[in-house]
């Protein structure tokens, strides 16, 4: 009976004690919603939903049957949008150590597009141009914050980093193609894939780094986090 009572006793206090801590991080996800919700308004109220990305100033050469066929692709006028569509897309991973609490929030855009109002492709001094509109399937924004507190109550979050993790799934669309379709649509899809990417990343990256790091210095969210 004694046994069985400890044994009881250790149960109840486990289930407690997990009950305690589900209840920390449903508290704490609660928060950092907010917290990114308040930074897709300051986005809203800034009208910036959309931004600038570099121009596209690319050669390349690709072998058509024996021959080897060299172009060019210009892209002018770069956009990419929406912005205001982050939200979180998986539960938060809070690491407690000491006095600090390190928190990995991982972010999404339900609508991901950029494009271009205008490029022009060269082969073989034929010229073609139009504008371009891409879409992506997949994007993922991993977010990396440090919360410090001291021995008087006090506390301060900095933001380490914003990383984009994922972009995948690219559709483009394009006008002017005409019987060239094939060919420069193929060339098109395998750049941005391959490379245009890391342009799209760091745009998105230097444009949320600094909206987040604003948000955190108006609403320090360490100072409702529990701990």
């Amino acid at each position: 009976m004694y046994r069985l009572g400890c044994a009881l006793c250790v149960l109840l206090c486990v289930t407690v004690f997990g009950h305690e801590v589900q209840k920390r991080e449903d508290n704490a996800e609660v928060l950092i919603d907010e917290f990114i919700y308040e930074t897709v308004q300051d986005l809203k109220k800034n009208h910036e939903e959309q931004i600038s990305i570099p121009d596209i100033d690319e050669t390349f050469e690709k072998k058509v049957l024996f021959v080897k066929v060299k172009g060019e692709l210009t892209g002018t006028g770069g956009w990419i949008k929406d912005l205001t569509t982050l939200k979180r897309t998986a539960p938060s991973q809070l690491v407690e150590k000491d006095d600090t609490i390190a928190v990995g929030v991982t972010l999404g855009l339900n609508d991901l597009e950029f494009g271009f109002k205008e490029y022009r492709a060269e082969v073989y001094h034929f010229g073609i141009h139009g504008t371009m509109h891409v879409s992506v399937e997949q994007n993922s924004v991993y977010v990396h914050m440090t919360m410090k507190f001291d021995d008087k109550g006090g506390c301060k979050t900095t933001l380490d980093k914003v990383e984009i993790q994922k972009l995948d799934g690219y559709h483009a669309d394009m006008t002017g193609l005409g019987r060239n379709a094939n060919f420069i649509y193929s060339f098109v899809a395998t750049f941005l894939a391959n490379k245009y990417h890391q342009h799209i990343e760091s745009s998105l990256s230097n444009k949320l780094t600094p909206v987040i790091s604003a948000a955190l210095a108006k609403n320090d969210i360490c100072k409702q986090f529990p701990h």
